[in-house]
């Protein structure tokens, strides 16, 4: 399994943390945020206009703000007891960053046909909904959706191709969302063995992937 080949797209940490256990070291623009469904495929859609401009942020719960300008939530040293810290323009200053440095790099990866996003959903969302997200996340490169779901009958661990950018994999329970660290750990790594396999990679290797580091220089 080569773990560079996945990025979370949300919808809530679960899927970050079981790429902590694998790249302790890595963060991403959507690993640890808050993205509901619509929320997601407009972001995309719209190229991440208007993402984490300091007038749309407000506080949303005790260490977590809502980006009005995407509708993505986002954890924030900004934020404490659900109110701003005092300095939280200076906080925001260094943030802002660390957001922009994120958000190339996601959209260099949505550039990499190699890559696998992964977007996890509690509801049994519409094939056709499905489709339109995974059409949004290859359209700049041909980068494939992993769509993770505990409905259906598929055994859990198991991939299904639904086309040619959108596979289906099936997990035994999510964590709930109170401790989205309570992964399930053995299978949440079957579904990536799986999809290693099943969703295999171009001629190239991970350190050819946009964004990439030699080893040891990898940046949070």
């Amino acid at each position: 399994m080569d773990i560079a080949r996945f990025e979370s797209l949300g919808d809530n940490c679960e899927f970050g943390f079981v790429m902590a256990r694998h790249q302790p070291k890595k963060s991403s623009l959507l690993r640890w945020a808050l993205t509901p469904f619509p929320v997601l495929t407009r972001l995309l859609r719209d190229d991440f206009k208007d993402l984490y401009q300091f007038e749309n942020l407000e506080p949303t719960s005790p260490k977590m703000l809502l980006d009005r300008g995407t509708g993505v939530r986002f954890h924030t040293d900004m934020v404490r007891d659900s109110v701003f810290v005092e300095d939280h323009k200076a906080v925001y200053e260094k943030e802002i960053h660390k957001v922009a440095h994120l958000r190339q790099r996601l959209e260099e990866q949505l550039q990499n046909p190699d890559m696998i996003f992964v977007y996890k959903g509690r509801q049994e969302l519409p094939k056709a909904e499905l489709q339109t997200l995974a059409d949004l996340v290859s359209r700049r490169g041909g980068a494939q959706l992993l769509y993770v779901t505990a409905k259906g009958d598929l055994p859990p661990g198991s991939v299904e191709a639904h086309g040619d950018n959108l596979h289906i994999a099936r997990i035994d329970r999510f964590a709930d969302y109170a401790t989205a660290n309570v992964t399930s750990e053995a299978v949440w790594d079957q579904i990536l063995e799986n999809a290693s396999i099943k969703i295999a990679p171009r001629a190239r290797s991970a350190s050819d992937m946009p964004g990439s580091k030699p080893a040891g220089q990898e940046t949070s």
